[in-house]
């Protein structure tokens, strides 16, 4: 027969492994995606600014992309890079960089309007280590494949409605690869095209939502019940029984 004091822990052991974790939260976000346009992110590399005001922590790069269907546009990677400011684009100094192969989502194939024959992808990139990011301004840069690819593959980062930031640069090769990559002008005109879409967030990996921490914390307290109850009954010197 199974002891009883055994199954709330068992039972608490279940929930930790099988009740969802805490979604992911967004700390920081540039816009949605509106369907509207793209910078080719592979001839160029894009880069849009990220305006902090309270410190961030996050582990997960999300944007979006439209891509051709069927097309061979994506390179199987994607180059992600914090800058600093420098002011008002840019830097070279990087917070953080990284080659990431990003969890991507198909959102929807569109088919009419401009970008009929497009699909719209949703990228998720997890970085190793977590990033910090105190009060201050730093950009967003992304890349299409390592370093070495620049030509045009009509992989398009999507735009986001005008936010009011910064607009985003582009940056551009110079000379023969692995030659460097240089700042080569912001997309001030118009508007609607100089705002990228994604967000930095927090995935939620090791953090279980607030119910499975009450469902465990009560399965400790049924095991705690039920160890009291099951304590050795000591007649003392009287006759009656005492629990200890």
């Amino acid at each position: 027969m199974k002891s009883l004091s055994r199954i709330p822990l068992a039972l608490s052991c279940f929930v930790l492994g099988t009740l969802p974790l805490a979604a992911a939260s967004v700390f920081y976000s540039n816009g949605l995606p509106n369907q509207q346009s793209g910078e080719e992110m592979t001839h160029w590399m894009h880069g849009d600014d990220i305006q902090v005001t309270t410190p961030i922590t996050f582990d997960t790069i999300r944007f979006w992309n439209l891509e051709a269907t069927g097309g061979a546009s994506y390179n199987g990677s994607v180059v992600w890079v914090i800058n600093q400011d420098n002011p008002g684009f840019p830097a070279v100094a990087t917070v953080g960089s990284g080659p990431s192969t990003p969890t991507r989502t198909l959102i929807q194939s569109i088919t009419s309007g401009t970008w009929a024959g497009f699909d719209e992808y949703q990228n998720d990139i997890s970085l190793s280590v977590p990033i910090t990011l105190t009060a201050g301004t730093y950009w967003l840069v992304l890349h299409n494949g390592g370093y070495s690819f620049d030509s045009d593959q009509s992989f398009y980062w999507e735009t986001t409605d005008n936010n009011g930031t910064s607009n985003s640069y582009n940056f551009v090769r110079t000379g023969m690869p692995p030659g460097p990559w240089i700042i080569n002008n912001n997309l001030s005109a118009p508007v609607e095209e100089a705002q990228l879409a994604y967000q930095l967030l927090d995935s939620g990996a090791s953090t279980p939502e607030p119910g499975t921490l009450m469902l465990v914390a009560a399965g400790f307290a049924l095991m705690a019940g039920s160890r009291r109850s099951r304590r050795p009954k000591v007649l003392t010197p009287s006759g009656s029984p005492d629990i200890v």
